[in-house]
């Protein structure tokens, strides 16, 4: 998921598996903006139908 992410969206996610847990790590900050997020919102719904 994270090179889907990176390569049609540009958001950079870091993978992790560890301890039984796979997933991405999103690290939202002060100064990502409500657009942003809804960008990411959106991308993760769009490759949720995949």
């Amino acid at each position: 998921m994270e090179d889907l992410l990176y390569e049609k969206y540009k958001i950079f996610t870091v993978a992790i598996d560890y301890a039984n847990v796979k997933g991405c790590r999103i690290s939202p900050n002060i100064f990502t903006t409500t657009k942003e997020l809804d960008s990411f919102v959106d991308a993760v719904k769009e490759l949720s139908l995949v």
